[in-house]
């Protein structure tokens, strides 16, 4: 019933798609990307639950979209695209090889994206400001969604390439809600948020947790940096337990411009007073492993989120279960549930 719920939420609230695609291998993934790409038409490409590997080699991200028309992908349906599950562990698009997963460009007046439940594993770059898994560069005066992913086992070789997810946003407002960041590793953290210009990012109710630096001691979360009148604003948001003692869970480059409300930051080099800050705390949020990132019982992350966040909360936490299930959400991609919280599946 769940599922059916979000399947018709998510069509009532989409536009009018001229070109709908449903794709159940890597090879009509490419096809449907590259076909609605070439469309000057709002395009929606729905992923068929499973895992697409990509096993050519080489140094460019295996998916590329560049387009000029409003674009929704989303992963997680069953074979005839009739069914959606939003738990991204049920779409994965992995590379083998050392190769990044995915690349977004989006400029001058290119209308607004959406991309969610989705998983990205193994993706590995060694280019400067790309990463290993998902790469964005927002120059559009437009939105750009990601909703619902997971990131794990993406590398960045290179020190200025993160493991994760790079996005540089000059124009664009980008947002990332409820998505998990774990087990990926790199000289420069896992993540890292440039916003120039009028450009915007917002990180909302994600977790960033157990990345690693592959060498050195610096950042190994989340790094944030902003210029020319760009701002970053991150709610609900969870960093610990990255790299080591001498490591930071959150680096703020120079003074960065924004806000900092209702997050978890284990070790950072201290919030600048070029930022906005308020209701943060260094508590160790009490996951359940490091594998699921739940809450447990007596977490700090449970029932103390802004209910009113920027951006909403959306209707579900990562694996589908009702978001607000508290007098306050839960800091945090994950929901607190009583069935849940031994871990049980």
């Amino acid at each position: 019933m769940r599922n059916a719920v979000v399947a018709t939420s998510l069509i009532l609230s989409a536009p009018a798609f001229a070109e709908d695609y449903c794709v159940n291998s890597e090879s009509e993934l490419l096809s449907a990307l590259t076909s609605a790409a070439a469309s000057p038409e709002p395009s929606v490409v729905r992923i068929a639950r499973g895992v697409y590997e990509f096993t050519a080699p080489g140094s460019t991200p295996v998916i590329s979209i560049t387009d000029d028309s409003e674009l929704t992908v989303v992963g997680g349906w069953n074979a005839d695209c009739s069914d959606l599950d939003v738990n991204p562990e049920q779409t994965v698009l992995r590379t083998v090889g050392q190769r990044p997963v995915m690349e977004i460009s989006r400029q001058g007046s290119d209308p607004d994206m959406f991309l969610s439940n989705v998983s990205f594993r193994n993706g590995a770059s060694s280019t400067i400001n790309k990463a290993g898994c998902l790469t964005i560069f927002g120059a559009a005066t437009s939105a750009l969604e990601l909703t619902y992913l997971s990131f794990r086992g993406c590398t960045g070789t290179s020190n200025q390439s993160p493991a994760a997810l790079f996005v540089l946003a000059s124009e664009s407002n980008v947002l990332v809600r409820t998505a998990t960041f774990a087990n990926n590793v790199s000289a420069n953290g896992a993540i890292e948020l440039r916003a120039l210009g009028s450009g915007s990012v917002h990180l909302l109710n994600n977790t960033i947790a157990f990345n690693s630096r592959s060498s050195g001691n610096g950042t190994a979360g989340l790094a944030l940096f902003t210029s020319g009148g760009g701002s970053l604003r991150l709610t609900n948001t969870v960093a610990y337990s990255n790299g080591g003692p001498n490591d930071s869970d959150v680096f703020f480059e120079g003074s960065p411009v924004g806000v900092l409300s209702h997050n978890i930051i284990g070790r950072s080099n201290g919030i600048p007073a070029s930022m906005v800050a308020s209701n943060n705390i260094d508590a160790n949020p009490l996951f359940a492993s490091n594998l699921s990132l739940r809450s447990t019982e007596n977490s700090p992350m449970r029932d103390t989120g802004d209910n009113a966040a920027v951006g909403g909360l959306g209707l579900w936490d990562i694996e589908g279960r009702r978001r607000l299930q508290g007098i306050r959400v839960d800091r945090g991609a994950h929901e607190f549930d009583d069935m849940f919280s031994n871990g049980f599946e």
